[in-house]
């Protein structure tokens, strides 16, 4: 009886093993992140660290001038603003990693959500009076990268993918509906319509020195007023052409400030009466993009 029921202990611990290992090796083949053991998690922030330009939520916001507006005379104004801008208070951003190991040849790959939390007064002078707005806005960036070795910086790790980025008011009810890019070159012609989507770095916009580059948005609403901020023109507004449709060009720079440094551009949509009328909160919708001139970003 000792001797049968010593068997049935040892059987008993022989399918516990096997179930053990079997269970581990399992979960070495397919791990999903945040990586554990935080070092993957921790090279891909610090990769985050390390390009601010390309992460960065910022663009140049200077103060505008409302005579060089021409909105529609029809709307209704309860204030006459002289000049109008944004003062930027304070900033915080988060970054969400999940890591992703599927094992065999598969390479592990991270995605990556970078949020901004944004907040600030929006400021509006008339001839004998100012107004202030908060500002509480969130943008949003998605990245995608690729692990293709085990050494080198950022242990491997490797972006392939950005997203635009979109900028959104609290409260928000603006929208944009298309973005199209074209450029007197000929290097860009494209619709943007989903500026969350995730474009390889190799097919970012790479604009000409002293390119002229028009952008045509539609945001179905033809009392919104639009902007475009871009290096050295702070917010430069567009022209309605009609049915909610804007337009706008400008410039790039002449000549490299910089070689391969990734440039910000932003699609700025405010509602008339932030900017028209003093009881109305700060509503506004933006779109970033990334683009490089002269040439594109160095690919491994």
């Amino acid at each position: 009886m000792k001797k049968k029921g010593l068997q049935i202990v040892m059987v008993e611990f022989l399918v516990l093993a096997v179930l053990f290992v079997l269970g581990g090796c399992g979960k070495s083949q397919g791990p999903v992140g945040p990586d554990s053991s935080g070092g993957d998690d921790a090279s891909l922030r610090a990769f985050v660290e390390d390009n601010p330009d390309l992460f960065t939520f910022d663009f140049d916001d200077g103060s505008q001038a409302s005579q060089n507006l021409s909105p529609d005379q029809a709307l209704l104004k309860t204030i006459e603003p002289v000049a109008f801008w944004r003062e930027i208070t304070d900033r915080e951003r988060n970054v969400e990693i999940q890591i992703f190991y599927p094992g065999g040849d598969s390479i592990p790959y991270a995605e990556m959500t970078i949020t901004g939390y944004i907040q600030g007064l929006f400021h509006t002078v008339t001839m004998d009076s100012d107004y202030t707005k908060e500002i509480d806005d969130i943008a949003v960036r998605y990245a995608y990268f690729e692990k293709d070795s085990v050494g080198g910086p950022f242990q491997g790790w490797e972006l392939k993918k950005v997203s635009g980025s979109e900028i959104v008011s609290n409260p928000c009810t603006k929208e944009i509906l298309s973005v199209h890019i074209s450029s007197s070159s000929g290097l860009v012609d494209t619709t943007i319509t989903d500026v969350s989507d995730l474009w390889y770095l190799g097919d970012l916009f790479v604009f000409d020195l002293g390119d002229s580059i028009t952008l045509t948005v539609d945001t179905g609403n033809p009392d919104d007023v639009v902007f475009l901020h871009a290096p050295f023109f702070h917010r430069h507004p567009f022209k309605h052409i009609g049915g909610g449709v804007f337009e706008g060009t400008w410039v790039t720079a002449e000549e490299h400030f910089s070689s391969r440094r990734p440039r910000h551009a932003a699609i700025d949509v405010i509602d008339h009466g932030t900017i028209f009328d003093d009881e109305m909160p700060y509503d506004s919708r933006a779109w970033g993009m990334v683009y490089y001139v002269g040439e594109g970003p160095e690919l491994e």
